[in-house]
């Protein structure tokens, strides 16, 4: 059945993606793999062609600068004649009932249409105006970061999510003085004390200063940012400010529309949102049928799957399958990789194993109602994707245990901190 729904009529069928995002890219290179070979439309408010992100609070932070190396297209792929890029126009609105999609003064009719806009970094609004004051969510962004860390000796990081580590890490290597703030008094502590113990010990390990549970009151400065007051009164003289306090989906342009957007996109099992229209990648909200939620999940690889899916439900439409990808996530923070596999947002057990002389590399699984959940490891990456299994079968607890405890047994690890699981 591959490629019959629409290969029958290649002449008159469009597919539009708006946003230039890693989802937008997959969703194009899985049409053309699965037998598409009609036009495609790409509508992105960025003035360069699709690529990676996961470098710009690394790599291109400590001096990688050539951008081919993360493009997301080939030059082949991006020279196909029926592939049309419409680059430097932001969407502005989308009619449903004229199948059409709003870019400013220019209208782009479909017959299906891929929302991939992805999500943006989240502002502090008393910081508004001030220079020095820096978010990461586009090469722009990061290559103002990375000359501006050039430029200076010591940086303020607000927000210790992963952007946050990873600029700390990548300014550390640089040679920088780095304090971070962070209002949790435990950043993590929701994936276990076990864990974020670790994460925070790598990071003082490596001379990141540590200001937690504090809160940014107000950022002082003319022109240029100079000051930072916390809540507690403090005032930290800084030349330099990244924030990274989260994101939120890029879905104002869908109001009025008729689509259900909430917190993202709301969409079907198979990522359909209304008739012929998909979405796909940070902005999509999906029910997740192997956790039994809906989800909107902002991770590399949830993007890449979920666009690859889209191209085949549009290829097959009247045999569209459901995303049943598990939520992976990966950093890279002081030579350290840190994985998260699975849905950690609630737990009832937790059991850890630690790599025998080693203080912070470890892995451990966590549980609900006696059925394994999800995976976590810092620089312990076979053990985490042999674990993998155990959250798409629904393994029980007690499966996953005995698998956990037998590579654990030949890798040198041993047991560091459990919870009884509850019972099934």
């Amino acid at each position: 059945m591959k490629g019959k729904y629409v290969k029958a009529r290649t002449g008159r069928e469009r597919v539009v993606i708006v946003g230039g995002s890693l989802a937008a890219a997959r969703t194009i290179q899985g049409l053309r793999a699965e037998g598409y070979a009609g036009p495609i439309t790409l509508i992105s408010d960025e003035t360069h062609e699709p690529y990676d992100r996961p470098p710009l609070s690394k790599d291109i932070l400590t001096g990688v600068e050539d951008w081919s190396r993360y493009a997301l297209l080939t030059p082949e792929e991006l020279q196909d004649n029926m592939l049309e890029l419409r680059l430097g126009e932001r969407a502005t609105g989308l009619d449903l009932a004229r199948r059409t999609v709003y870019a400013g003064a220019n209208e782009y009719d479909f017959n299906y249409l891929v929302i991939a806009t992805g999500s943006r970094a989240r502002q502090i609004p008393n910081a508004r105006g001030l220079g020095g004051v820096y978010t990461i969510r586009s090469r722009e962004d990061s290559e103002a970061v990375r000359s501006a860390l050039r430029r200076h000796s010591e940086v303020l990081v607000v927000g210790f999510g992963f952007i946050g580590c990873e600029v700390a890490a990548s300014a550390r290597r640089l040679g920088l003085d780095v304090t971070v703030v962070d209002s949790s008094p435990e950043p993590y502590a929701q994936f276990g004390r076990e864990f974020s113990s670790r994460l925070l010990k790598i990071h003082r390990d490596n001379g990141v200063r540590l200001l937690l549970g504090r809160r940014v009151s107000r950022f002082l400065g003319r022109g240029d940012v100079e000051e930072v007051e916390l809540d507690d009164g403090t005032r930290l003289s800084v030349p330099l400010v990244v924030v990274g306090v989260g994101s939120q989906p890029n879905q104002e342009w869908l109001r009025g529309s008729g689509l259900t957007v909430s917190d993202g996109v709301e969409t079907d099992s198979t990522l359909l949102a209304a008739p012929g229209i998909f979405a796909a990648g940070d902005i999509a909200s999906w029910p997740n049928q192997i956790f039994g939620r809906r989800m909107r999940v902002e991770h590399w690889t949830n993007a890449s799957e979920q666009g690859r899916l889209v191209a085949r439900n549009i290829v097959g439409y009247d045999q569209r399958q459901a995303y049943r990808g598990i939520p992976y996530f990966w950093s890279d923070q002081h030579g350290y990789r840190i994985q998260f596999m699975g849905d950690l947002t609630a737990f009832d057990s937790a059991l850890w194993f630690r790599k025998s002389g080693d203080e912070v590399s470890a892995v451990g699984i966590f549980g609900k109602s006696g059925g394994v959940v999800g995976v976590a490891g810092i620089n312990s990456i076979r053990h985490v994707m042999s674990l993998r299994r155990f959250i798409q079968s629904k393994s029980s607890w007690y499966s996953a245990e005995e698998t956990l405890r037998g590579l654990a047994e030949a890798s040198g690890y041993a047991q560091d901190g459990a919870s009884q699981p509850a019972s099934i």
